[in-house]
């Protein structure tokens, strides 16, 4: 039960925002009562906590899922953020960003993840620059930063743009400056 909870409200969180995603409506969409989310959490704000925790902790090994792959593997984080059926991902992230603004433990939770991510995603590239796969424009920590920036930014296509998810041109300019923010050369295949 506490899972179909859990996958309710990330989708109402998602689809609707935090402020506007009920109790009642997330409960209806696990086959639960209100009573049901009670017993498993203290109330919304917790729900919204144990969603994003699990969504930070699922990103973040979606992201080194395939780090032996060198450079390659940051393509394909970007690929695989950018399909079609990732739509309620985008938007969790994007929600989660939002409520970070105005909910101070959130904000804590989001702060630490992402520090940990862009050093992580730094200590890749410094490895992937001594094995000679990229050669970045900048300190790794500056660029694995601005990944993350230009993630973000995507995230909020489905609002701005998601015609441009099915356009092949525009995917293929993404992953161009993927690869030009690491520094890699666009004739060498990895």
């Amino acid at each position: 039960m506490r899972e179909a909870i859990l996958r309710s409200a990330a989708l109402h969180f998602a689809t609707r925002g935090y402020d506007n995603a009920s109790l009642a409506n997330i409960a209806a969409g696990a086959n639960a009562t209100t009573g049901a989310i009670y017993a498993h959490f203290r109330g919304k704000p917790e729900l919204l906590v144990e969603v994003i925790r699990e969504t930070l902790a699922f990103l973040s090994y979606e992201s080194r899922d395939s780090v032996a792959d060198g450079p390659a593997s940051l393509e394909g984080y970007v690929r695989w953020l950018l399909h079609v059926d990732r739509r309620t991902t985008r938007q969790l992230i994007s929600e989660v960003y939002t409520t970070a603004d105005r909910v101070p433990k959130v904000f804590e939770m989001v702060k630490n993840y992402a520090e940990g991510e862009t050093k992580a995603v730094a200590a890749m590239i410094t490895r992937w620059a001594e094995e000679g796969l990229c050669d970045p424009p900048a300190d790794p920590l500056l660029v694995a930063h601005q990944f993350f920036v230009e993630i973000l930014g995507l995230c909020r296509i489905d609002s701005f743009g998601p015609e441009l998810l099915d356009d092949k041109g525009w995917r293929e300019l993404v992953l161009t400056r993927v690869r030009q923010l690491l520094g890699v050369n666009p004739h060498v295949h990895q």
